[in-house]
């Protein structure tokens, strides 16, 4: 083992192990569990706050005996983990705090515009602008509305995992399977419409997933086709949303997608734990 933690190497093993069902894989050199306890066993970064130091040699021992942890218990251990994981690296990540600033003494009156509606184009907003409205697109962030309901990635709760064929309608869940198929194209009964399908596929079944954009910037091929290169065929994906059923089978309401790691990384088993 080195003396560093290894960041992406240990969210993709606990993302591997949550897509392979929590079963405590067998790596090149250690097991999963081995693995998560040997390295949060190692001193964290030195600008790790006390309280978390702590907490890393409780997650250590709780990995300890992994093996003798249900599978609901080893679930929730793999969830809280890559959610301690990713609170440390913000706190490492984070500025230092800037010296206080004055009050400006400019006059309140007149300075706050007319609110924008809800079905107002955020490319609109004052401080946007063609960029950052691009980079919001991809996000499927295009109205003032779809900021009520975007919630960042890091806040997709893995502890509510369930299988594709375990889906139950007007549940809010988690699913973490295989992208089989992936296509983002013009409807051909609406030019302003344009419409991204996500198949994902796990151990239980296939799930179809999509997403759709009004407005005319959307139809263009170059967008889509960058758009679409963010789901690679192949890459392990979680989707997170509450599930609906209509007659073409179950689906998942305006989905958050991460991709967890791409086929081109080599998820498989054998690089747990590999040094």
């Amino acid at each position: 083992m080195t003396t560093d933690w290894d960041w992406l190497r240990l969210q993709k093993a606990l993302a591997v192990e949550a897509e392979r069902g929590f079963t405590d894989l067998m790596g090149r050199q250690y097991r999963f569990s081995e693995f998560l306890c040997l390295s949060l066993g190692q001193s964290p970064p030195a600008a790790t706050p006390p309280t978390e130091r702590r907490r890393t040699q409780e997650l250590a021992a709780q990995f300890a005996r992994y093996s003798q942890l249900t599978r609901s218990e080893r679930q929730h251990l793999v969830a809280e983990t890559r959610r301690f994981l990713l609170k440390i690296q913000r706190i490492l990540a984070a500025p230092s705090p800037s010296p206080p600033q004055l009050p400006r003494t400019a006059p309140l009156a007149g300075t706050c515009g007319p609110r924008p509606g809800l079905n107002q184009p955020l490319r609109d907003l004052s401080g946007v602008g063609p960029s950052r409205s691009e980079q919001l697109g991809r996000l499927g962030l295009v109205y003032v509305r779809d900021l009520l309901f975007y919630y960042p990635r890091d806040y997709i709760d893995y502890a509510r995992q369930v299988k594709i064929a375990q889906l139950v309608a007007g549940e809010t869940v988690t699913v973490i399977g295989t992208i089989k198929r992936c296509t983002c194209f013009t409807s051909p009964k609406n030019q302003k419409l344009t419409i991204f399908e996500l198949q994902l596929q796990d151990a239980t079944g296939n799930l179809k997933l999509s997403r759709f954009f009004a407005g005319g910037r959307f139809n263009q091929v170059g967008w889509q086709q960058k758009y679409k290169r963010q789901y690679p065929v192949g890459a392990i994906a979680a989707a997170s949303g509450l599930v609906k059923q209509s007659k073409y089978g179950f689906t998942l309401e305006n989905p958050e997608i991460e991709v967890l790691e791409s086929s081109r990384d080599a998820i498989e088993s054998a690089e747990i734990g590999r040094v």
